[in-house]
């Protein structure tokens, strides 16, 4: 596995982006990972990264049969690459929807 995290709990701020990994509790919710109310935060995986470090945010459209993932690409200075597929609504995440929208209508490409 590339990523050590099934999931990413991003927190976007004024400054950059605080990050969470969510990873299964138990080996048996692996197959249940896709449930988010199955992943929980990773102990001791908050990182930070500044704006100043982000080369290049992109949001796309995921596919144009599914309007419900959004693409999401963060490429740092460092050349790393994290590339997430966003559900646009998490109904267990309800701050999500919100802010989520907002953090797309920055960064995706009309």
């Amino acid at each position: 596995m590339e990523y050590p995290y099934n999931a990413l709990l991003i927190n976007a701020t004024e400054n950059g982006l605080g990050i969470f990994y969510l990873n299964p509790e138990k080996i048996t919710d692996f197959l249940f990972a896709a449930n988010i109310s199955k992943l929980k935060i990773t102990e001791n995986s908050y990182f930070f990264i500044p704006y100043e470090n982000i080369r290049e945010i992109k949001v796309r459209k995921f596919s144009i049969f599914n309007s419900k993932v959004k693409s999401l690409t963060i490429k740092t200075n460092d050349n790393k690459s994290h590339e997430l597929l966003v559900n646009i609504n998490e109904s267990l995440i309800p701050y999500h929807n919100e802010n989520f929208s907002r953090f797309a209508n920055k960064y995706e490409k009309k």
